[in-house]
């Protein structure tokens, strides 16, 4: 099961109250990537997230799904429906360790935020320099420099739609990919909602390139067929990730 980029793609529905806008788009340029990461807001169950022109994370309902466009056909998986049929079938904890064996990603154990003081404005949205420190199980540990900013909208967009997802890829393998390794897991995403900030900038990997309260329309948030989980539609996956 390959690991969803979010921009592949993270838990309970998050929502920040008072909110006086609905929909919010964040848009961030990441290196080394032709297409933007796009994150829309409409409320706390409808959302999305793309970059990659044949797949998105939409989550309609309150509910995560993977779309993934496939010669003329989309398939979407309900993310929760099969980590459920894993359990179920007793091969949640091997598929769990063989997606994260793939992903080369080292579990994070610990981010700490330290607030530098210095202000950075990045596409017009006020933010603050952080120092990140990211400690991993293994004991190596990586630093970066991100800029957060409490700005409501980007709040409720970002933390809206990665606490959904983190809270569901979590059950899979705890797989991330924001293009920057320590960047990427639910302890991450975890530390920056309990600090009350988003980014909008990631080293000089990830930046917000504009933020906008345009309506968006409803068909964005629309699953392109019916949803499956393992069964009906995701075993093929798991012969791939095991080589079969």
């Amino acid at each position: 099961m390959r690991p969803i980029r979010f921009y592949p793609l993270l838990l309970a529905t998050i929502a920040l109250p008072g909110a006086a806008f609905a929909d919010v788009t964040l848009s961030y340029a990441v290196a080394g990537e032709p297409a933007p990461l796009v994150v829309q807001y409409h409320d706390a169950g409808t959302m999305r997230a793309q970059q990659a022109e044949k797949e998105f994370a939409v989550v309609n309902g309150g509910r995560l799904y993977y779309c993934e466009r496939l010669d003329r056909r989309w398939r979407v998986v309900d993310v929760l429906r099969a980590s459920s049929e894993l359990d179920q079938t007793g091969l949640g904890d091997v598929v769990r360790q063989e997606v994260k064996r793939r992903s080369d990603t080292v579990a994070v154990t610990k981010v700490t935020l330290k607030d530098t003081g210095r202000p950075e404005l990045v596409a017009g949205v006020a933010g603050t320099v952080y120092e990140a420190v990211v400690e991993k199980e293994d004991g190596s540990s990586e630093r970066h420099e991100l800029v957060m900013t409490a700005d409501p909208r980007a709040l409720t967009a970002w933390n809206g739609f990665m606490g959904v997802a983190a809270g569901h890829l979590e059950r899979i393998g705890d797989v991330i990919d924001l293009g920057v390794a320590g960047i990427r897991s639910a302890k991450a995403l975890a530390t920056f909602r309990e600090a009350g900030r988003a980014p909008i900038r990631i080293d000089d990997r990830m930046r917000l390139s504009a933020m906008s309260e345009e309506p968006i329309t409803p068909e964005r948030f629309e699953l392109p067929a019916r949803p499956v989980g393992l069964v009906g539609g995701g075993l093929s996956e798991l012969e791939k990730l095991f080589g079969q």
